[in-house]
């Protein structure tokens, strides 16, 4: 994925009166009237295809020369960035499942990896997008629903009803190791040095090849990990309403900011102030949009969000979702430093 750096200082918020999928400094794919269209910056169609009834719930990948969009964990979208003819099709249910976790890529570039649901069970799948095919497959799980699925370093994790633990190799899909544990783990699983990190009873556990590291922080009892940049990991606490950052080398906890309301949702990107970049999170809390500076620990920015239901970042743009079909852009710097 592209590096998003945005301005905080101050923040270039664009509101679009549609449905915004994926935004560049190139080029949009958007809901228009009943299609969903490819249109370069001046906002010319280069093509479309019919959009499906429940376009709320999808997810893209860039693929570098296409996009690839999964709506409705069925219908299949792959957008050439060049305008050549799309393509369009629905997923074979009885043989693929339907969708329900993020898509990633694989060393296949016509290949995806991503769990499924079938027949009440869940799988994870690589799938070759383009011959229509699956081409690998995991151990099914009877469970009620993937709580997440993440690839690093070519191993897939997949968290299965908030309690059970599976890792695959993401080549093949074969199974490496398998976890249960008793409590409730909370997303989202995360990355370090090799081992795997996960929010479970209040402490944050590191696991790999079967041994367990736990880190309790005193006074702190720790709820969803956001993400980790060198050795901080930044993770909610206390009923996910204050936001803390610990050093896993250091074992030293270097802030805490405390909240009132829940943190539904965070972004790890990139903000720029005065020429220097700092590490930040765009935080979706209740009715408003938070920005947080995660070097220095400050809040910085707020933004009153009465119906957003979603954050990403695709390409260099965060998209801010909202539920009455519009969306809120916030572009990179490097589109503003062009114009």
């Amino acid at each position: 994925m592209s590096e998003c750096i945005i301005n905080l200082s101050p923040i270039d918020i664009q509101t679009r009166d549609r449905s915004i999928f994926y935004a560049t400094d190139s080029f949009i794919i958007y809901r228009e009237k009943s299609s969903i269209v490819l249109a370069d910056c001046e906002m010319n169609i280069l093509s479309a295809v019919p959009c499906p009834a429940d376009c709320r719930n999808f997810e893209c990948l860039d693929l570098g020369d296409a996009i690839i969009m999964v709506l409705s964990g069925k219908v299949v979208i792959i957008f050439d960035k060049y305008g050549a003819d799309p393509i369009h099709y629905r997923l074979d249910q009885t043989k693929v499942g339907r969708v329900v976790s993020k898509l990633y890529a694989t060393d296949n570039e016509d290949a995806i990896i991503f769990a499924t649901k079938m027949n009440d069970q869940i799988q994870i799948v690589i799938y070759d997008f383009m011959d229509r095919k699956k081409l690998a497959q995991s151990t099914s799980w009877k469970v009620f629903n993937a709580t997440d699925f993440v690839v690093f370093d070519n191993i897939a994790y997949c968290l299965l009803d908030s309690s059970f633990l599976v890792a695959c190799d993401a080549s093949t899909c074969e199974p490496l190791w398998t976890r249960f544990e008793s409590g409730k783990i909370l997303p989202s699983l995360l990355e370090h040095e090799g081992k795997l990190l996960y929010s479970y009873q209040g402490l944050i556990r590191l696991y790999r090849d079967k041994q367990v590291e736990n880190i309790r922080i005193p006074l702190v009892h720790a709820t969803h990990l956001l993400g980790v940049v060198g050795d901080d990991i930044f993770f909610t606490s206390d009923n996910a309403a204050n936001i803390n950052s610990y050093n896993i080398k250091e074992q030293r906890l270097n802030w805490h900011i405390t909240g009132r309301d829940k943190i539904n949702e965070a972004l790890l990107i990139k903000g720029g102030v005065n020429g220097k970049i700092y590490n930040t999170a765009i935080l979706r809390i209740a009715n408003y949009i938070g920005v947080i500076n995660l070097d220095l620990g400050k809040s910085s920015y707020y933004l009153q969000s009465n119906q957003a239901y979603r954050i990403r970042q695709t390409g260099d743009h965060i998209l801010i979702h909202r539920r009455d079909y519009t969306t809120d852009m916030i572009p990179s710097m490097q589109e503003e430093s062009d114009d």
